[in-house]
């Protein structure tokens, strides 16, 4: 008896916790797009020229409408990942989920590829002639400052 109502329990945790997951990801969602769907909405008392000007400016509007859209996808993966977080600390994965997503963070946030011909590199060792990038402050530098008394 003991182990049916220990079972019964469980299972009752589980999708209570399932529950809670989907509530939560929908009310996300929901706001999500309701934010991001959002139009501009006219008075009546606009004038046409306002309108014309607004009409006008289409490159920013297509800035802004790529911007909602990396932003939106953006939120949605921080969702997505927000929930295989909690399904991960649910089966008692998390500490690890969590290390092998930081790790990967860093990862792909940094430059694997090959570095274009012309760009100069934050190493002076890596550029032509040792050439060093604006506002690079050296030894050689700081020992003039400290001889002269410019510090």
């Amino acid at each position: 008896m003991d182990e049916k109502l220990e079972s019964f329990r469980r299972n009752k945790s589980r999708q209570l916790f399932k529950t809670k997951v989907k509530d939560m990801t929908s009310s996300f969602l929901l706001t999500a797009v309701n934010f991001f769907s959002r139009k501009h909405k006219f008075s009546n008392n606009e004038s046409i020229e306002e309108l014309e000007k607004d009409s006008v400016d289409v490159d920013s509007s297509l800035k802004s409408e790529t911007l909602n859209i990396v932003t939106l996808k953006t939120f949605l993966l921080f969702i997505l990942w927000l929930v295989t977080y909690f399904y991960s600390i649910h089966i008692e994965f998390g500490a690890v989920y969590f290390c092998i997503c930081a790790l990967l963070f860093i990862y792909f946030n940094t430059r694997t590829g090959k570095r274009p011909r012309d760009e100069i590199s934050a190493y002076s060792v890596f550029n032509r002639n040792c050439e060093r990038i604006d506002g690079t402050f050296s030894a050689e530098e700081f020992e003039k400052q400290l001889r002269k008394g410019m510090l």
